[in-house]
Parts: C-alpha cells; structure tokens; sequence
C-alpha cells in the first residue's frame, strides 16, 4: 500500500514497555522512546500513544483496551458495537469478526474485530482462539469507509 498513510496505535502490551521503565529504570523512562526504538518514523508511520479513540472518517478506531470488555468474550465485535452505538474497528482481542445491525433510523451500523499479528500460543495464554489478521480501511471524501478485514491461513491472505 505504498499511498497509504500507516497509523501505530498503541495498546496494553505498548503500555506495559513505557510501565516497566518508569518502575525499573526511572532514569531512562524519559529518554527512550517506543516510537525511536521502532524506528517508525523511518517509515513514515503516524504514533498514536494516548488511551483514546481516533477516527477515520466515519469509522471509529480503538485498540480494544480503551474499552474493556472482557477476555472471553465470545463475539467481540457484536459487543463492542453493542457498547459504542457506533461503527467501530477495534484491535486487542486477537480475533477476526465482523457485525452489522439496522437501526431504526435505517442506517447500517458496524463493528470489526482485528486478527493480530502475533503468535498465536504466547506462554501466558498457549490455549485461545485468535488467528492472524488485520484490517485494511478505505475512505472516501466524505468519510464514508470501507473496511477489508483480512485473515491471515497458513501464511496466506484471505
């Protein structure tokens, strides 16, 4: 996607980085930074570091923590769109999910839940049900989107 501008939110793991300096090297907390140690801007890559939501277009985007809704959570991206009344993509829970209501108004809302990138048996949590992924969004001028929510199989893009 060589046109596209590419965000880095961070979440509860980018957290426990800045958490795990200031409570075992104060001293270096204010002087090493996520966003340099990655490199990002190398690759022109936007650093969100707040607990916020931020929007794309009509679309709101949360990493997942911002909005706890709990590890076991078997349809995510119903509850998530449950609890925002908005259309919302959202990360953190490591599976790949989509749902759509009608509201009375007869306008389509959404919700997406976003495979991850990781692993999939880290050692403090070997038996789950994520799967590889991740959302590609489209934007039109007037803010209207359209999100392509990948699985990642064997490797493969799907």
């Amino acid at each position: 996607f060589p046109k596209a501008r590419i965000y880095f939110k961070t979440g509860n793991h980018e957290e426990r980085f800045k958490h795990y300096l200031f409570n075992n090297a104060p001293e270096f907390a204010n002087v090493i930074f996520l966003e340099e140690l990655l490199k990002l801007s190398d690759f022109s890559i936007d650093f969100i570091d707040e607990k916020r939501p931020i929007k794309a277009g009509k679309l709101f985007i949360l990493h997942g923590h911002e909005l706890y809704s709990g590890a076991g959570t078997v349809n995510v991206a119903r509850t998530i769109r449950l609890k925002t009344n908005e259309n919302t993509l959202i990360g953190h829970f490591h599976k790949t999910q989509e749902d759509f209501a009608r509201t009375l108004g007869e306008n389509i809302m959404g919700a997406w839940g976003v495979g991850c990138l990781c692993g999939l048996s880290p050692l403090y949590m070997p038996i789950n049900n994520w799967n590889n992924g991740f959302a590609h969004v489209e934007i039109d001028s007037n803010g209207f989107f359209n999100v392509h929510n990948k699985k990642i199989i064997d490797g493969v893009v799907r």
